[in-house]
């Protein structure tokens, strides 16, 4: 088979994710915090055969429900045209629907005030905004609840995590260890 003949998912693939890319630039509002992430793109086994296939996974994150509800609709229906486009079926699934972290104002500062026992700066900022898609935030639609992140930076690491070549310094285990079971046993406590 010709190029010109068939169809290559490596083609539609790379139209998907650059349309992908546009839809954050031109379709998110500058207010919103949005995260279309494409972390994985598999296709074929060899130079010189088109395959059968493109794989595309990724990750949609942000912390306004109706905003990731549009943008899931928009994500579907760009990868239903582009497939149109180039004559190729485009199977479309998503496999988790996990809203974003949600940390209650009253409740961080209260377990901020107990880590500090711990130590004094060990929690920077209470009002850290993140974006992680964990199942976490279905126990904070029903009570509150706070998400922690404890710095495990290693020094001359120039990479973030979501990096293959991240590092982080286990030393910290021991103080996030510490740091939850102070809380728990304050929160309790007072409770």
């Amino acid at each position: 088979m010709s190029l010109d003949t068939g169809i290559d998912p490596i083609n539609v693939g790379i139209h998907i994710y650059s349309a992908f890319q546009n839809l954050i630039a031109r379709e998110s509002p500058s207010s919103e915090k949005v995260v279309l992430t494409l972390g994985a793109f598999n296709a074929g086994s060899t130079p010189n055969i088109v395959p059968n296939e493109a794989v595309l996974m990724g990750t949609l994150r942000t912390y306004n429900k109706e905003f990731r509800r549009k943008f899931v609709r928009i994500v579907h229906e760009i990868c239903e045209y582009e497939g149109k486009a180039f004559g190729a079926t485009v199977d479309y699934e998503v496999l988790s629907d996990v809203p974003s972290t949600y940390s209650d104002p009253e409740l961080t500062e209260e377990l901020a005030g107990y880590a500090t026992e711990v130590l004094p700066d060990i929690i920077g900022r209470t009002n850290y905004l993140v974006t992680p898609s964990d199942d976490f935030v279905f126990i904070s639609e029903q009570v509150p609840t706070t998400y922690f992140m404890i710095e495990a930076h290693v020094d001359g690491c120039s990479v973030q995590h979501h990096n293959p070549g991240v590092l982080f310094d286990e030393a910290v285990l021991p103080y996030g260890a510490a740091v939850l079971a102070t809380c728990a046993f304050n929160w309790l406590k007072k409770a």
